[in-house]
């Protein structure tokens, strides 16, 4: 969801990417706590990566819509 929200808009990209962050790591330590009950180890991981991936692209999208503001602020 954040990848696809980070090309609608970086903000919510950024905000689905930290959300996402969040709840992968509280999973990551139940899974650490308890290995045997949780078998969706290989599913947290790949939605950890494209957590990871929509942050990124969302903060580079909205680093380049601050400096074509930025930008455009100068030249006006």
């Amino acid at each position: 969801m954040s990848i696809i929200a980070a090309f609608c808009y970086g903000f919510f990209g950024i905000v689905l990417g930290i959300i996402a962050l969040v709840i992968a790591r509280n999973d990551m330590q139940l899974h650490r706590e308890n290995p045997g009950e949780y078998d969706g180890y290989p599913n947290l991981s790949a939605g950890r990566v494209c957590a990871i991936i929509g942050l990124s692209l969302g903060s580079l999208f909205f680093i380049g819509l601050f400096f074509l503001f930025f930008l455009s602020a100068i030249v006006n």
